[in-house]
Parts: C-alpha cells; sequence; structure tokens
C-alpha cells in the first residue's frame, strides 16, 4: 500500500508508514519517501511560504529537521521562469530555520522544476548560484614574491554550489595540488623533478563550482 495525496492548501497533514512508500503532491511540489525512509510511521506535516528576492521558488517546510531519515527522499520544487542561462545556475537549497544560512543539495532543472534529493526534513527552495568560487594566494605576495620556499597554498571558497574542479599550471605544465577539503585549503609542493628551477615561473590557477562559476589567478614569481 502507498499513501498518496494532493492537496490544494499551503498546508496539510497525512499519516505516513514507514514500511511503505510515501508521496506528497501539491502543484509546485512532490515528494516521494522510499520504503524505509522512515524510522516510524509518522504524521507527516507541510507547509508552504512566500519567499523572499533570493529564491526563485516558495518555501517549502517539509516537516521538521528533528525527524531523521534513513534513506534520501526524491523531491521536485516549482521554479519561477528561467532563462537558459539561469536553469544551469540553479539548485535546490536548503536553509537553517534558526540561522538562515542555505546549504546546497543540488539536482536538476527539467520542465521549470528542480529535481534533487534530500537527506533530512527541514526548509527548502530553490536558488540561483552566480558567484563565482574565492581564491584567496597565502604563499605569493603583490602577485610576484614567494614567501614560502617549498610550496605554494591557497584557500579556495564557494558560497553555495560547492568547489568541482582544480586546475594549476606552472609554466603551462599542469601542476599537482593537493586539497584539504575541510579546511579550503589547496598546496603544490615544488618537485625539480619536474619544473625547472632558478628561473622565474608564470603560474595559472583555475578553479570552478557544481554550477560552472569560475575563478581564475594568476602570478609570475621566482623560484
Amino acid at each position: 500500500e502507498r499513501a498518496e495525496r494532493e492537496n490544494k492548501d499551503d498546508s496539510a497533514s497525512d499519516r505516513y508508514r514507514y514500511k511503505t512508500s510515501n508521496q506528497f503532491q501539491r502543484s509546485d511540489f512532490f515528494l516521494k519517501l522510499p520504503a524505509d525512509a522512515l524510522y516510524d510511521d509518522l504524521d507527516f506535516k507541510y507547509e508552504k511560504r512566500p519567499s523572499c528576492s533570493k529564491f526563485i521558488s516558495e518555501l517549502h517546510f517539509i516537516h521538521n529537521n528533528k525527524v531523521p531519515l534513513h534513506k534520501s527522499a526524491a523531491v521536485r520544487i516549482k521554479t519561477r521562469e528561467l532563462n537558459k542561462t539561469a536553469q544551469s545556475k540553479a539548485l535546490v537549497v536548503y536553509i537553517d530555520s534558526i540561522s538562515g544560512k542555505i546549504f546546497a543539495s543540488g539536482g536538476k532543472y527539467k520542465k521549470g522544476w528542480m529535481e534533487s534529493r534530500i537527506n533530512q526534513f527541514g526548509i527548502y527552495a530553490v536558488a540561483l548560484d552566480t558567484i563565482p568560487p574565492r581564491i584567496l594566494p597565502l604563499s605569493i605576495n603583490n602577485i610576484d614574491t614567494l614567501s614560502e620556499s617549498k610550496r605554494i597554498r591557497f584557500k579556495i571558497t564557494d558560497d553555495l554550489a560547492g568547489i568541482k574542479k582544480i586546475e594549476g599550471y606552472i609554466d603551462g605544465q599542469w601542476a599537482l595540488f593537493d586539497y584539504d577539503a575541510k579546511n579550503s585549503l589547496i598546496c603544490h609542493y615544488f618537485d625539480s623533478e619536474r619544473f625547472k628551477l632558478n628561473k622565474r615561473h608564470n603560474f595559472k590557477l583555475i578553479i570552478s563550482d557544481y554550477r560552472n562559476n569560475i575563478s581564475e589567478y594568476e602570478a609570475s614569481f621566482w623560484k
């Protein structure tokens, strides 16, 4: 047996059984919980509220974040009208009810809807990520002086979608960077076998996020 409801109102409540799959559907929102996604039967609650200008959908209150999920759930949220460029920048976001901070839940745009999977209940909406990652040099001063002798380091951050790709080049050759995601740090250790030392080098760093926003950093230094 599967519980399935379609509601016209901005709020609703349903009884969901943890052993079965459960669906909730409205004209601008859809949620599907697979069987055993819940740890126990649940009096599921939903509410929709208007959003502010930072979002391109309404706010969807999916039960509350105090109830854990054992399996991820499929979610679809209808967006406002988007051009092709905006479609590529759209993603589902989770909104912390206390701090108001938003976190990426990813997803794909399809015919006016964003489709994604979520691992927790809470407040969800659709937003656009158009801001490129930030690159802060930690080992280069004034774009031409190294402050560390054995390595070159950067702090890289992204507001929403997250860092997808890191490309470093020294004198046009690819340079390996270790990525410490927890501390938002990347580091390259100089290797005399790969690069000739005791000369001036041209350096380029390209950072892209999961919505294809790109930042570049270039420098020239003696090493």
